[in-house]
């Protein structure tokens, strides 16, 4: 069985989320409250990244696909833009004013890193825990439905 990329997707958010819970309740068995509240902050964080990552790439690439141009598209652009420098400016107010606990912070926050790596290293190795051996990749190179509209020759 080949894995979709929707379904690499589904793993790797639902791992995230396995993840998160997990180290959230690991830190606050060796750090108690103050840990697991900035890994649990971290974790919030790096789980609704790659919620939102996740779906303005969707949005994006059907919008493009299916023949909405730039100008239709400026807002998802711009999303796209200032996605980074918002989720740099809350990791900063997480971790300078709000003053949480900097290595459970990035404890939590790096799950979402991990979890992309473990789907992507059980999709390689196929070990039937994290995914299928190979994505499937047949029809990456059929002519997309803009490429060869019905009328031209």
């Amino acid at each position: 069985m080949s894995a979709s990329l929707p379904g690499l997707l589904n793993r790797i958010e639902r791992l995230n989320w396995i993840l998160a819970i997990m180290s959230t309740a690991a830190s606050g068995l060796l750090w108690q409250g103050s840990g697991m509240l900035a890994t649990g902050v971290g974790a919030a964080i790096g789980v609704l990244n790659f919620w939102l990552l996740r779906r303005l790439g969707a949005r994006l690439f059907e919008r493009v696909l299916y023949g909405t141009g730039a100008p239709g598209n400026g807002w998802l652009i711009a999303l796209s833009f200032l996605k980074i420098p918002l989720l740099l400016l809350v990791i900063w107010l997480a971790l300078g004013p709000f003053s949480l606990a900097p290595i459970p912070f990035t404890l939590g926050i790096s799950g979402f890193v991990v979890s992309i790596a473990l789907v992507g290293a059980g999709t390689v190795i196929g070990s039937g825990i994290f995914g299928s051996a190979d994505p499937d990749l047949s029809g990456i190179n059929d002519p997309a439905p803009l490429d060869n509209p019905p009328d031209k020759p």
